[in-house]
This record gives structure tokens, C-alpha cells and sequence, in this order.
């Protein structure tokens, strides 16, 4: 796992399609990503935050179906969120589609709170939980 670079952006549009298909988010899109928001990706994921004075937002988490349930979702969140607080953020924020119960299970072992709901927020009609939390992204019980 690391900070993702230029070069990477024809596996990050690869990898991307292959857990989102209808995603119009090319190499292109990625080449610019990589140069403006935080993008940590391991062999078989990738996470992309959105960093803006003193917040950080999730753009897009994704692990190949093959590697989930191992733990690289939550360590490239971590990896990314360590990025974003580097970079000033003290609180990040997420949309997850409120079906998603892997991701959701995700991100409350990670400590996010629901701050709100986006009524049709995804394409398909589906609605969105908004979840946030204070950075550093310490797993609650840790220290205990």
C-alpha cells in the first residue's frame, strides 16, 4: 500500500470499473485524481479522499471482489485518512449507500457516526447515509 502516482492511473481506472461498472471515472479522471486529492492503492484496492481546508471527504473506497473481507478496505481508509489529517483535516466524511451493509459494518468499526441521509442519491434511486467522524481515524477501543 501506498500513495498512488501517475503512472498508476490506468490500474486505478481498471480496478475502479471492475467494483463500479457504470462508473464513467476513467484514466483520465485518475491522472488528474492522482495530482489533486489523496489516492493510497494496494494490489488490489484503492481509496481516494477529497481534502478542503480543514474536512476530508471519501470520493471512493474499493477492494477487488476476490481480496474483500480481508482488511484492505479498512487499511486503506486508514492510510488515507493519515494522509488527509497530515494535510489539515480534522473531521472526514462519507457517503454509503444505506443497503451496503459490509461497508456500513466498515465504517462503524471505524468509529463513524450517521450525520444525515441523501434521499435518491445514487443513479439507480438508491439513498445514502452520510457519515462522518474526527480525524486521526483511531478505531474506537484503541489505547483501551
Amino acid at each position: 500500500m501506498r500513495p498512488a502516482r501517475l503512472i498508476d492511473a490506468p490500474r486505478l481506472a481498471a480496478l475502479h470499473e471492475t467494483c463500479f461498472p457504470d462508473s464513467p471515472w476513467d484514466e483520465a479522471y485518475w491522472q488528474d485524481a492522482v495530482m489533486l486529492t489523496v489516492v493510497e492503492v494496494a494490489e488490489q484496492g484503492l481509496c481516494q479522499l477529497r481534502v478542503a481546508a480543514d474536512e476530508a471527504e471519501v470520493m471512493t473506497i474499493c477492494v477487488a471482489p476476490e481480496a474483500r473481507g480481508q482488511g484492505l478496505g479498512r487499511m486503506l481508509l486508514r492510510a488515507a485518512a493519515a494522509r488527509a489529517h497530515g494535510a489539515g483535516a480534522d473531521r472526514l466524511f462519507l457517503e454509503v449507500a444505506v443497503e451496503n451493509a459490509p461497508a456500513r459494518s466498515l465504517y462503524a468499526k471505524l468509529g463513524f457516526k450517521a450525520v444525515g441521509l441523501r434521499k435518491g442519491y445514487y443513479a439507480a434511486g438508491g439513498d445514502a447515509l452520510v457519515l462522518a467522524r474526527d480525524l486521526p481515524l483511531e478505531e474506537p477501543g484503541a489505547g483501551d
